[in-house]
């Protein structure tokens, strides 16, 4: 990797870095607006971090007992599942509520 490459690289994380952990220490000073309290907030973020620690630490022994490759496909494969279900549950969400479409659950 040349250093033109090397630069690139590290513009593109460092964008990608403010973007992400740029916003986060705003998070309890909008939260709090909406009328959160500081406690959950705190729990809110705390999770947060705990989750980013522990997906981190095993995706770095997945990297390294399947391999890169084959572990980027994988765990594209299985975040794109939830997330393509998600998206058609929400658009769901807004046809109801704009009233387009009437849905009737019995229960």
């Amino acid at each position: 990797m040349n250093r033109r490459q090397l630069a690139v690289f590290f513009l593109m994380y460092a964008c990608m870095s403010v973007m992400g952990y740029g916003l986060l220490p705003l998070l309890p000073v909008y939260a709090t607006h909406l009328g959160m309290s500081p406690a959950v907030v705190g729990y809110y973020l705390s999770f947060a971090y705990l989750a980013l620690a522990s997906g981190a630490l095993s995706a770095g022994w997945v990297f390294e007992r399947v391999g890169r490759p084959r572990a980027l496909l994988i765990g594209v494969g299985a975040l794109s599942i939830p997330c393509i279900l998600l998206m058609g549950w929400q658009g769901a969400r807004l046809l109801c509520r704009h009233g387009r479409v009437r849905l009737r659950v019995s229960g």
